[in-house]
């Protein structure tokens, strides 16, 4: 672990001292702490179908193909958005604190190498007529967050279509979740006094996967989560949620009792 600089020192011993007025009552030991972190904004929907090619015997499902779904908007859904994450320490009886983890400023780390979790809603709809010798089954009417707008071929229409854009990893400084559509947590472990600041910091939109359209404002939003032995539990000071503001993020700060 890093010394981290003069700013955040005298910010992480005020909320050092400040723990010593808590009126809560404290713990007797070690506790489980996990933050997660998850990204929302305004993207368009579609109608995806896996596309078979009949020209051919048997049939081939040669790929994913999306379509704007007719008579919809955009929505505000989950989406996989890469961040800058890390987490400032200050023991209790220390005089220096100490980068805990973090993707910043860290060889180990790509800076914007966290990813929220894809979006999982997924409903029926509308069937497409063939267009042999091309069939189209097994229509879900889905996000551009969802996993198979970026595996699938987003059809503009007149022989004009955007290729399958790369699979983000969805982790937390390099933590994956257990199960697909889960957002991964990254755990760590507080003594009564310990005192932590959260850090999350947003991808601007220029270098993040197209998913949304040219001149849109998708108002991007990045929250985070703070479970304290497995419950959901508010900040001591700052805040979870990021202004939608491109490359913005949040900060906030807790300490152990």
């Amino acid at each position: 672990m890093r010394r981290v600089g003069f700013v955040l020192l005298v910010l992480v011993t005020a909320l050092a001292a400040a723990s010593c007025d808590s009126s809560q009552p404290a713990s007797s030991g070690p506790t489980t702490v996990a933050v997660q972190v998850d990204a929302r904004a305004q993207v368009n929907i579609f109608d995806c179908y896996d596309r078979f090619n009949t020209a051919v015997t048997p049939p081939v499902n040669d790929r994913i193909s999306c379509f704007p779904a007719a008579g919809t908007t955009a929505q505000n859904r989950a989406i996989p958005w890469a961040y800058s994450f890390r987490i400032i320490i200050l023991r209790a009886g220390a005089t220096f604190p100490d980068i805990l983890a973090g993707s910043v400023n860290d060889p180990e780390f790509s800076v914007f190498g966290n990813v929220t979790r894809f979006d999982t809603t997924s409903e029926t709809g509308a069937i497409r007529p063939d267009e042999p010798p091309f069939q189209y089954q097994n229509v879900r009417r889905i996000s551009a967050g969802h996993q198979d707008f970026f595996i699938g071929w987003e059809d503009f229409g007149g022989g004009n279509n955007r290729p399958p854009i790369p699979l983000p990893v969805v982790n937390i400084l390099e933590v994956v979740p257990a199960s697909p559509g889960v957002a991964p947590r990254f755990e760590f472990e507080l003594n009564p006094g310990d005192s932590i600041i959260v850090e999350a910091a947003k991808q601007l939109i220029t270098s993040g996967p197209v998913i949304f359209p040219p001149g849109t404002s998708p108002s991007i939003e990045l929250t985070g989560q703070l479970f304290i032995s497995g419950a959901l539990t508010s900040p001591t000071a700052g805040t979870f949620l990021s202004p939608g503001t491109d490359g913005k993020g949040f900060s906030f700060t807790y300490i152990s009792d």
